[in-house]
């Protein structure tokens, strides 16, 4: 399991171990590579508060969106590794990990963010199903 993430984002976060980053993260050094990717490589997984109507709003600083991040991380990380167990496939060499992004809204720098669509890479038809969807973010309180 990987975030995908701006190289920008990943130095401002103080990621700065090269073998953290390489291990955990899919890095883009453009916006426009980004877009070119989700476009061709992923699907939306959830989009949050519109996927549920009983979503209570949040608004959360860096802190709470990454540990929102975090926690999603750790989703898909238990379905596809510890629940799912994907079979090895005829060839016996089949390999799959998910690669996940959020998007923030609204995208102005330094406002909390109310909303966010979440991005997966789409699970090979020899592994389904599909991850099901993550909770939505936390209410809040929870940016501490």
């Amino acid at each position: 399991m990987k975030w995908a993430q701006f190289k920008k984002r990943l130095d401002d976060d103080g990621v700065l171990d090269k073998n953290e980053r390489k291990k955990l993260f899919r890095e883009y050094k453009t916006k426009k590579a980004l877009e070119e990717d989700l476009k061709l490589s992923y699907v939306v997984w959830a989009t949050y508060p519109d996927d549920d109507p009983l979503q209570k709003t949040f608004s959360l600083n860096r802190k709470g969106q990454r540990k929102y991040e975090l926690f999603c991380g750790g989703f898909l990380y238990y379905h596809d590794v510890e629940f799912k167990k994907y079979p090895t496939g005829d060839d016996g060499n089949l390999v799959f990990e998910h690669t996940v992004y959020f998007e923030w809204l609204p995208k102005e720098k330094g406002e909390a963010k109310t909303h966010v669509k979440i991005y997966v890479n789409p699970t090979p038809p020899e592994f389904n199903p599909n991850p099901p969807k993550p909770p939505p973010p936390p209410p809040p309180e929870s940016n501490d």
